[in-house]
């Protein structure tokens, strides 16, 4: 449903596109930008956001895991 004009309707996923959020200079060095999905309103035009789209993360092919139960601690207390 669009916001400004009321008129409901469902996007056609041809008519769907990314968008991204205007940012500031200082933004620009520092924050990574913010995209979403976004269609336009067949009757007044305007933008309507439809979900953000987060960046996709690669994880490495191998994953070491640190298992801090499984090692034992050589004489690193102190007894009173």
């Amino acid at each position: 449903e669009c916001r400004v004009c009321g008129y409901r309707f469902t996007p056609e996923r041809e008519k769907i596109y990314t968008a991204e959020e205007p940012r500031s200079m200082a933004d620009m060095l520092t924050k990574a930008p913010t995209r979403f999905s976004a269609v336009d309103c067949p009757v007044c035009g305007c933008q309507i956001a439809l979900a953000i789209r987060a960046p996709r993360i690669d994880f490495p092919a191998i994953v070491e895991r640190h298992d801090a139960d499984a090692e034992e601690t050589e004489g690193g207390e102190d007894e009173d």
